[in-house]
């Protein structure tokens, strides 16, 4: 099997976060460590994919993701309310929330 993936952005404040989504079955959205990116998750497509609806999303100041203006703030509850405004784009009132390191900080917020 090889996973579709479909990239899509999300405006929310001064960020412009690019994701992705794939794969189907219960959602899960996934967040990445210090110093990766989304892609993390699209190298495991075929595997997460087969059970769950996946959406991962580049954090603020990683891979795809802009930010307008160098004074937008970067803290980790920032990062928290990113990764809710990701969840009511795509319509889900609720999800697995799956990440590494800084990811999984920011999950638990």
């Amino acid at each position: 099997m090889t996973a579709a993936i479909e990239r899509f952005r999300v405006r929310h404040g001064a960020a412009n976060l690019a994701c992705v989504r794939f794969g189907r079955g219960e959602p899960l959205l996934c967040a990445h460590a210090l110093g990766f990116s989304k892609e993390t998750f699209v190298e495991a497509a075929d595997v997460f994919g087969e059970r769950f609806s996946c959406v991962a999303v580049d954090q603020r100041g990683h891979g795809e993701t802009t930010v307008d203006g160098k004074d937008a703030p970067l803290t980790a509850q920032v990062m928290a309310d990113d990764l809710v405004a990701v969840l009511n784009h795509v319509g889900w009132p609720a999800a697995v929330l799956g990440g590494t390191s800084l990811g999984a900080a920011t999950t638990l917020l």
